[in-house]
């Protein structure tokens, strides 16, 4: 193992222990140590009613939300490659098309990409699917959306930017867009170890409403799903949802 990569490993480390605390560190290792074996990983399903008022919140800075066009592609690929040159997360809905065939295709299907801006600055994206089967997974497995549904999923936000609650500012005004457009349920996904994803989720008022452990095997392209609710999905969500001092508010 070269040195680089060792100060890689140490720097995801600390960060992990100092921002989502030592049960995050945990996990993380032990899917590090899985590998071998295959990938490991396990996902919430969230979602959110519509027919209900949305929660109004504090902007901590003046976030300008934007829906973004085809003129903005370039802007939206640069940063889809920064995120895929730190971390494989998302890199799935990229895979067959390429990130600016992907993002040329959304915007040919009618998917919506909002953007966050601050002084003019794009620090974050996310984007709204609609009338199709969602990928909800890393090997492409999908959720059909009802046509009163829509997904809020792809979501990023420039690494300067995060635990300002630019995320949680950009995702309320995408609520409020599908609720005026009449859609009753939004939905969305987030990993069950991302504490601070969740944290801007929940306090919009996203319900954690099905986990998903997914397993797949080295050298086999086949996901294997169990969904829990119950007892499990209450254990995983304590676990998972407890405050860990230093996490970014």
């Amino acid at each position: 193992m070269t040195s680089s990569r060792l100060q890689r490993y140490r720097k995801k480390i600390r960060d992990t222990y100092r921002y989502e605390g030592l049960r995050f560190l945990i996990w993380r290792i032990s899917t590090w140590c899985l590998a071998p074996l295959g990938s490991l990983y396990v996902v919430w399903l969230c979602k959110k009613d519509l027919r209900e008022p949305l929660e109004d919140i504090d902007k901590k800075i003046p976030v300008e939300v934007v829906q973004a066009t085809e003129a903005d592609l370039e802007t939206i690929a640069a940063m889809v490659a920064r995120r895929l040159g730190t971390t494989q997360a998302g890199s799935g809905w990229y895979r067959q098309h390429g990130i600016r065939g992907t993002i040329i295709e959304r915007f040919q299907h009618g998917d919506k990409c909002f953007l966050g801006k601050v002084s003019q600055e794009v620090v974050h994206f996310n984007w709204i699917f609609f009338n199709r089967a969602e990928p909800i997974s890393a090997t492409g497995r999908s959720i059909c959306l009802k046509a009163d549904e829509a997904m809020c999923n792809d979501g990023f936000t420039e690494e300067a930017w995060r635990g300002k609650s630019v995320h949680r500012i950009v995702n309320h005004e995408m609520l409020r867009f599908l609720k005026t457009s009449g859609y009753r349920t939004a939905l969305t996904s987030v990993g069950a170890d991302n504490l601070v994803s969740q944290k801007a989720l929940r306090r919009i008022g996203w319900e954690f409403s099905t986990l998903m452990l997914c397993i797949i095997p080295r050298g086999s392209s086949k996901e294997r799903i169990w969904q829990f609710n119950g007892f499990v999905k209450k254990t995983v969500d304590f676990l998972f949802s407890f405050h860990q001092p230093g996490i970014p508010r």
